[in-house]
């Protein structure tokens, strides 16, 4: 589906998600999902989706719109893009660079797709934001 689309993967912090709202324009929107893993939706307000896979926030989503009465038969489409983020890895791997996130955010898996660590690695690492 090109660079964005549906997962089963959970929803993170920091993603930018596209919500479609079939026949009501106005409860669309493109936004990206808080620190606290909330975003925003026009007249609805702030709906938790991080940890959600895209149909579950769907559901959520349609849910809220039902009940406020705003659109009674409301079809939700919820999309993850994918190129929205990339985590740099710098320092003693094999591969630093920019790698784009998946659906896990495991260090190890982090360092794994950057080649491992080098011969020469410390026994500190600083994350940041």
């Amino acid at each position: 589906m090109g660079s964005s689309g549906l997962t089963d993967e959970p929803i993170y912090p920091g993603e930018t998600v596209h919500i479609s709202v079939f026949n009501a324009p106005d409860f669309s929107t493109v936004t990206r999902v808080s620190q606290k893993g909330e975003i925003a939706i026009p007249l609805v307000g702030v709906v938790h989706i991080a940890g959600l896979s895209s149909i579950e926030a769907e559901n959520l989503i349609s849910q809220q719109l039902k009940e406020r009465n705003f659109v009674p038969e409301a079809q939700v489409t919820v999309m993850v893009d994918s190129t929205s983020t990339g985590i740099t890895v710098l320092g003693e791997v094999r591969y630093p660079g920019i790698y784009p996130p998946s659906g896990k955010r495991l260090l190890s898996d982090l360092l794994a797709t950057a080649g491992g660590l080098t011969a020469s690695t410390g026994r500190m690492i600083e994350i940041s934001n």
